[in-house]
């Protein structure tokens, strides 16, 4: 009996946290649905940014490489040759960059978008709710944080790596919070992944300031 109340409420924070992130992959789906399905290329960004322009063909080149068996430490189409794999851009170990080997380039950077910008919001919402912040408060937050300026005036600009690391730093100050609050190896093993995906995605500038605010 007295492990009911306990079981009922972990299934109601279980809940809540799973419709949060259906509301969010909705309203990325609702946002970027018709360009994820698309069929003729087309990327979500602007034609003569970072994605359509750099990101394209940083990430045919490597994961074309990839899959035929071959990790390229070197790029020889630009210049007389530059590094590839150690120019942290081409996040080639990133493991959801793993898409760009199913999928077409185009096809691929759109979902890579939606899903990271969908994670920004989802992680923002865990991390209001961690500090006490009622549900609606808490999916506003990452509203705001995942399609207001901070984060969506890079979808345009094309900053993928970018946009790969900078969702994982409300977990990582999730992690923070919780181990501050009740030391779990759990919630360190969570801020170890965290920190470990920013580190992969390529961007270490977005690394150097979630360090910043930690």
């Amino acid at each position: 009996m007295n492990g009911e109340p306990n079981h009922t409420s972990s299934r109601s924070v279980r809940a809540e946290y799973f419709w949060a992130l259906a509301a969010f992959a909705g309203l990325c789906l609702a946002m970027f649905g018709d360009l994820i399905f698309a069929s003729d290329g087309t990327v979500i960004s602007y034609r003569l940014s970072d994605g359509s322009q750099y990101f394209t063909r940083m990430r045919a080149f490597g994961f074309r490489e990839l899959a035929a068996g071959n990790i390229p430490l070197w790029n020889p189409h630009i210049y007389s040759g530059t590094p590839f794999v150690g120019g942290f851009q081409s996040a080639m170990f990133y493991p959801f960059n793993a898409i760009y080997l199913v999928f077409s380039v185009g096809r691929a950077m759109n979902i890579d978008v939606a899903f990271h910008v969908m994670l920004t919001g989802f992680f923002m919402f865990a991390w209001a709710r961690g500090r006490g912040l009622r549900w609606d408060a808490s999916f506003l937050s990452g509203v705001l944080l995942a399609f207001g300026g901070a984060c969506f005036t890079r979808v345009m600009a094309g900053h993928i790596t970018m946009l790969q690391a900078l969702c994982w730093a409300p977990l990582v100050m999730l992690s923070i919070d919780q181990i501050f609050k009740k030391p779990r190896i759990e919630w360190v093993l969570i801020g170890v992944f965290a920190t470990t995906m920013q580190v992969l995605a390529g961007h270490p500038q977005s690394l150097f300031m979630t360090g910043l605010l930690a």
